[in-house]
């Protein structure tokens, strides 16, 4: 997989690069179902980036700057997840980010298990909540760009000349 695998919360497959048949060796972790990957170099902005991957993929491998977030219990996965998602909590892997590249920015693993975060009591109804409002989200991303796939063909066939 490439970094851009992972991208604005979403898990996107297609976005990975054949392996030379000498490097075959060294693939070791594929994404599964229910995994929850963060980008651990990228730019500013992006280094952090989460996603939960929806299904398994056993011809797909992680690279070393992906990482597999693990919460303490399965119970607590949802609630991490979008823990990671929120804008101010990634303002401090932006913070914790090292690297001389404007363009490329690393977050360490040592730094990044050193963040003390606090366990809510009602973790379950939280995470609950923000995964329909995600969700929602999402299908309303997935709507709109299929009516604008629609807008742009009617475009086309209608005002072709």
């Amino acid at each position: 997989l490439k970094v851009s695998a992972v991208s604005n919360g979403l898990f996107i497959p297609s976005e990975n690069k054949v392996v030379d048949n000498e490097n075959i060796h060294l693939l070791k972790l594929n994404p599964r179902l229910g995994d929850i990957l963060m980008s651990r170099a990228n730019t500013a902005d992006l280094v952090g980036d989460v996603c939960i991957v929806e299904r398994d993929y056993y011809n797909l491998y992680l690279p070393d700057k992906l990482w597999v977030v693990e919460a303490k219990s399965s119970e607590l996965n949802l609630w991490v997840f979008h823990l990671l998602r929120y804008l101010k909590f990634r303002g401090v892997f932006s913070s914790l980010a090292s690297g001389t590249s404007g363009s490329m920015k690393n977050i360490s693993q040592k730094k990044f298990l050193d963040i003390d975060v606090v366990e809510p009591t009602n973790f379950h109804s939280i995470g609950g909540m923000l995964q329909n409002a995600y969700n929602t989200t999402n299908n309303i991303y997935a709507t709109n760009g299929h009516v604008n796939r629609i807008y742009r063909k009617l475009l086309d066939e209608s005002l072709s000349f």
